[in-house]
């Protein structure tokens, strides 16, 4: 997905970080922080990856959400 990229690939990362099954959140978290996003969609983005950082009940998925937000600072 991170490859493709594109809205729809951004939209399916978005509905697995929400997702009840931790293994789908982190497979969102790692594909937000590798996928290139519009300027428009950054923020949101962002901010996604730091409510999982800082409130998801897994500590994998936080692990991946901080190691993504790095990853995306360094793009930028």
């Amino acid at each position: 997905l991170q490859l493709r990229g594109g809205q729809d690939a951004v939209r399916l990362a978005i509905e697995f970080c929400a997702d009840k099954n931790y293994i789908r959140r982190d497979i969102g978290a790692f594909i937000l922080g590798q996928i290139k996003v519009c300027k428009k969609c950054e923020d949101s983005v962002f901010n996604i990856l730091k409510k999982m950082a800082l409130n998801d009940k897994s500590a994998c998925v936080r692990a991946t959400a901080i190691e993504s937000t790095a990853q995306r600072c360094k793009k930028n």
